[in-house]
């Protein structure tokens, strides 16, 4: 026989289960020796994890989650403000084909008590042209889309209230200095003070906004962080908000221009542009 092997026999414990086994050593016909590995097999003992290491995978995870969260809102939000500013790009097309057919003018509003009332009348032309109900919400307002279908049907045969404050003429609280009556610009002379004011750049002049809003009378340009930007009272049951929030102050919005195009604007650069005396919210742009 070419080896010999030699083991120690395994010691059980009262109840016939195996505590240890003894290392094996085989004895080669060429007289060297080789040890095996040593095994513990006891029934007694099982892996698994300590108190300890359970806490440190939880406050990993905690870690991980509170770095990707804010990352994800972010996100988010950059999502809708695209979506935001694709709505606009939309609407001023559909007043491009408003105007086409009405010698450049824009809609003559009658009806409504805010900036993003439209005349009933008004919303079913715009419709008629190609627009989608749902292209004049944003998608940061906080309301659902069965809200906005609430509002597009708000005061049957009135007025619709939209999620964008608009610049047509005779629109609700909208100073007279930030009112369009055409596609093209033209000079305005304000009928309180007698000035006239040049045609603006079609390039540079907003003809439909985010709604940025204030409670009324919350038109401090200077000390902002003291107005109020949440919880507006409306006629609507649910309570409105400003769009693209951070917190509890504007981020900015998205604008429409006269030339068609639409851009970003950072709140710190925006302006009151409704009437700050009225009980309406003061909307800015």
């Amino acid at each position: 026989m070419d080896s010999i092997l030699r083991q120690c026999g395994d010691g059980e414990n009262k109840a016939g289960f195996k505590e240890h086994q003894e290392p094996a050593t085989v004895v080669l016909s060429s007289g060297a020796t080789k040890t095996t590995a040593l095994q513990f097999s006891t029934a007694s003992r099982r892996a698994a994890f300590s108190l300890v290491e359970l806490l440190v995978v939880v406050a990993i995870i905690g870690i991980l989650a509170g770095l990707l969260l804010p990352v994800l809102a972010r996100s988010k939000e950059k999502a809708k403000r695209l979506l935001c500013m694709n709505n606009l790009r939309q609407v001023n097309l559909v007043l491009r084909l408003y105007a086409d057919s009405n010698n450049e003018k824009l809609p003559q509003m009658n009806a409504g008590l805010w900036a993003w009332d439209v005349p009933w009348k008004v919303g079913d032309t715009m419709v008629q042209s190609g627009a989608l109900q749902k292209i004049f919400y944003c998608a940061s307002s906080g309301f659902t889309a069965q809200d906005n279908l609430n509002l597009w049907n708000f005061i049957p045969n009135k007025y619709r209230a939209v999620g964008y404050a608009m610049t047509f003429p005779g629109t609700a609280s909208v100073l007279f200095t930030n009112q369009n009556s055409s596609m093209l610009p033209q000079p305005m002379t304000d009928a309180k003070t007698g000035i006239t004011y040049p045609a603006p750049s079609p390039s540079g002049r907003v003809v439909m906004a985010d709604a940025v809003i204030s409670q009324p009378h919350n038109a401090d340009e200077a000390n902002r962080w003291l107005n109020s930007y949440i919880n507006i009272k409306g006629g609507y049951w649910r309570l409105h908000q400003t769009a693209h929030l951070e917190k509890t102050m504007p981020a900015g919005g998205n604008l429409g221009m006269l030339d068609g195009h639409a851009e970003w604007r950072k709140f710190q650069n925006m302006h009151v542009r409704t009437d700050p005396t009225s009980s309406s919210p003061i909307f800015w742009w």
